[in-house]
């Protein structure tokens, strides 16, 4: 059950993806899906979905020329401030400064 929803974030990260929605779709309560799923894990259903959306987000920054808002929107990111601070938060820069220094 948790693997079908690792499953289900890595195919469906750009999309609104809540913790009541994922335990709808396994007959769970949202804690108790929340609690089984760091067992298994290691981290909650959200912060499992945030490490997938900056995944992707590094590979759109290597990999393109899109404006970091179209990355932003492409991963499922409703504001702009919000990725470059959990982008900085994980990878030590924002996602600008990391992508130059890809070119260097």
């Amino acid at each position: 059950m948790v693997l079908e929803l690792q499953r289900y974030m890595e195919w469906r990260y750009s999309e609104s993806i809540t913790v009541r929605s994922l335990a709808a779709q396994v007959h769970l309560t949202p804690s108790y899906l929340i609690r089984l799923f760091k067992e298994h894990t290691g981290y909650t259903p959200g912060q499992y979905l945030l490490r997938i959306r900056l995944k992707a987000a590094a590979r759109y920054l290597q990999e393109s020329d899109l404006p970091i808002k179209a990355i932003a929107e492409k991963i499922g990111f409703n504001s702009i401030h919000y990725f470059t601070r959990r982008f900085k938060h994980q990878y030590g820069d924002s996602p600008a400064s990391w992508r130059k220094k890809l070119v260097i």
